[in-house]
This record gives C-alpha cells, sequence and structure tokens, in this order.
C-alpha cells in the first residue's frame, strides 16, 4: 500500500514536471480595478483571477507584478509579509496559488495613492511549475489596467473665501432673476435637483429618472478658465485644487459650466483643452480624470487662451479664472476676462504650500 501511494506520488510528480511547460497554453490571468476614477486615500480593489482550462490540476502558480510608486497597501501586516516584496525602487505583488482542473481562482488586493496622478499597471510575470518544484516557467504580459486619482479639494483658505463671495452673489442673483417659463427638454437626473423637478412620465418611458429642463428668462451658467502659464509645480496642484473644489460648489448649486485650459490636460480620449457646457457626474468626473492624468505645464500662453474663450464667448456667462500668480504684463489680458463676465470676473490663485503658509 505504501509502496503504491509513492508510485502514485511520483507519477503524478512526473506529469506535472513534463505538463508545467505546456500548461501556459491553459492558464489564463486577468486583472481588474474596481474603479478608474479615485479619491486621494480612497481603497481600491484589484482583482486577479486565473482559469485553468486544462484537465490536470496546477499545483504551483505565482503570480509577480510590479507595483507602481507611491502604492499604499492597505492590508494586515501579515497579509504584507506574505504577498508583498520590496524591491530596489519599488513594491511588488506575489501571489502564489493553486488551480484544480477546469476551475478559477481569485484573489485581492486593496490599496490607495496619497497623490494625485495617473497610476499604470505594470509588466506582470506568471511562473507554473510542478509539485515537487524541479522545474518552472516564467512568462511575461503586459497590464492595461489604470487608476487615475483626482486632486483634492483646496484649503486655500483665501480661495475658499473669494469663491464662497462670488458664489453667493451669484445666487442671490439667480434667486431674483431665474423665472422657469417653458419646459425645453429633459436631462438626466444628477442626484441634486429637487423631486419637484423630475418629469415621471419621461421617467417612466426611459426607465431612468428624468427632470425637467427650463427656458429662464436669465439663466445662470459659469465659464471655468484654468490658466497654467508660467506657474510653479507647486502652484499647479494648487490650481488643480481649487478647479476641483470650484466644479464641486457649481455642482451643488446646479449651475452649468463650460471649462478652458493652456495646460497639458489628458481626457478619456486624449488632450483634452475644452470641455463643453454641461453638468452632472459625467460631466465632473470627465474633468476630474482629465486633472488627474494632467501635467504640470502649459501648451499655450495666457493671451491664447483668452482668445479661445472670446471666439467662443456666450451672453450670460459668468467666468472663474484659476490661475498661478499674474505677471503685469498680464493685466490686459486680465481686464478682457473681466469684460466678458456677466458679473463680475472671480479670480483664484493658485499658491505654493510656501507661500499659503
Amino acid at each position: 500500500m505504501i509502496m503504491l501511494v509513492f508510485v502514485l506520488i511520483v507519477l503524478v510528480g512526473y506529469i506535472e514536471m513534463i505538463g508545467a511547460k505546456r500548461s501556459f497554453k491553459y492558464l489564463h490571468c486577468k486583472s481588474s480595478y474596481n474603479c478608474i476614477l479615485a479619491e486621494p486615500e480612497e481603497v481600491v480593489t484589484q482583482t486577479t483571477t486565473v482559469t485553468n482550462s486544462w484537465f490536470l490540476p496546477m499545483m504551483y502558480v505565482r503570480i509577480f507584478e510590479n507595483l507602481p510608486a507611491g502604492i499604499k497597501i492597505e492590508e494586515s501586516p501579515k497579509w504584507i509579509k506574505q504577498n508583498t516584496n520590496e524591491m530596489m525602487f519599488n513594491l511588488a505583488s506575489s501571489f502564489r496559488l493553486h488551480v484544480l482542473p477546469h476551475k478559477k481562482v481569485s484573489v485581492q488586493m486593496h490599496f490607495s495613492f496619497a497623490s494625485r496622478g495617473e497610476y499604470k499597471q505594470s509588466e506582470y510575470k506568471i511562473e507554473v511549475g510542478d509539485l515537487l518544484g524541479i522545474r518552472s516557467y516564467v512568462k511575461s504580459e503586459q497590464a492595461q489596467g489604470k487608476i487615475v486619482v483626482m486632486p483634492q479639494n483646496t484649503e486655500d483658505p483665501l480661495a475658499i473665501k473669494t469663491l464662497g463671495g462670488f458664489l453667493g452673489d451669484l445666487s442671490v442673483k439667480r434667486f431674483l432673476y431665474e423665472d422657469p417659463v417653458l419646459t425645453m427638454g429633459f436631462r438626466e437626473y444628477s442626484g441634486r435637483e429637487p423631486m419637484k423637478s423630475i418629469s415621471w412620465t419621461k421617467t417612466a418611458q426611459t426607465g431612468r429618472l428624468y427632470v425637467k429642463q427650463y427656458d429662464h428668462t436669465m439663466e445662470t451658467k459659469a465659464v471655468v478658465v484654468l490658466n497654467m502659464d508660467n506657474g510653479t509645480e507647486q502652484e499647479l496642484e494648487a490650481c488643480f485644487e481649487i478647479v476641483r473644489t470650484v466644479c464641486e460648489k457649481l455642482e451643488k448649486m446646479h449651475v452649468a459650466y463650460e471649462f478652458f485650459t493652456n495646460g497639458a490636460l489628458r481626457g478619456y480620449l486624449g488632450e483634452l483643452s475644452w470641455l463643453e457646457e454641461g453638468l452632472g457626474n459625467y460631466h465632473f468626473q470627465t474633468l476630474m480624470y482629465a486633472l488627474g492624468c494632467a501635467e504640470t505645464k502649459s501648451i499655450g500662453t495666457f493671451a491664447d487662451l483668452e482668445g479661445r474663450c472670446e471666439k467662443r464667448q456666450k451672453s450670460g456667462a459668468s467666468y472663474i479664472l484659476v490661475t498661478p500668480p499674474l505677471k503685469d504684463r498680464d493685466k490686459r489680458v486680465l481686464e478682457s476676462f473681466r469684460e466678458m463676465s456677466e458679473h463680475e470676473l472671480c479670480v483664484l490663485v493658485g499658491r505654493g504650500k510656501e507661500e499659503n503658509g
């Protein structure tokens, strides 16, 4: 009986050894995140699934992935010790598992990033070995996933105070002059509109919540302009934070906004220098994604930016200019923005931490 067990073990080991190399053909690995756009320090879940479509078990499978710089693993110290390795310049995850025939195994890792930016998955390696550990084979694959971390809200007290005063005046004027007289159409419910604005007829037709869109005697709308000309890295990072706060406030007030910039922003479909007037979660997230992917450099002058805004100028729009500290030579351009704005131009200056301190 003991001899039979020994023979079976040796036989299985031999089959595993000769089959390890061939098993790559039947091994499929897929990794995904639970979101694409995240808040700073928001916990993100990565799920890695290994599928074995072969008739033999894979008794030793190891998934090794270099992790992006700046990552913080949100797991217990014991888990981190078992499943991560300290490399020379970064951290790597390492999962060891076995997969039965025609089965799949999933492992999860929770992590976060503290800073704004675009964090791409790196190359990962899959190692398959035999049961006895005599021989193993490794192949590399390029991962496609990424996480974009949006800027945090500004904590600059001067910017917050200036914006609050501007939006307060805008709200008062909107209350005085806004007068719905005609339903012009419908748009998707964003979660911020009052229940009385919901069109239950349109909702029943589409199966999704829609609200009425009115033609107003005086419609309130905003244009957010991000100037990135001649700013330091810290000043531009501060500008990104201010833009986020501005857009969140406008969303809460239900004020539609258009966006212009001369910065190196990149959206879902490529370079983003203008975003048409809009409102709602998709509009907001599109802009936050672009700010998350942005480089801290300009691709045009302040004067060029003003010229583009002037070409698309709309009546009744209030302008909010977010900019690094301006120079004396910028006064003419600044005055032009004042003339374009329906209400007093709101200027919010992004300053480095030393300047704020």
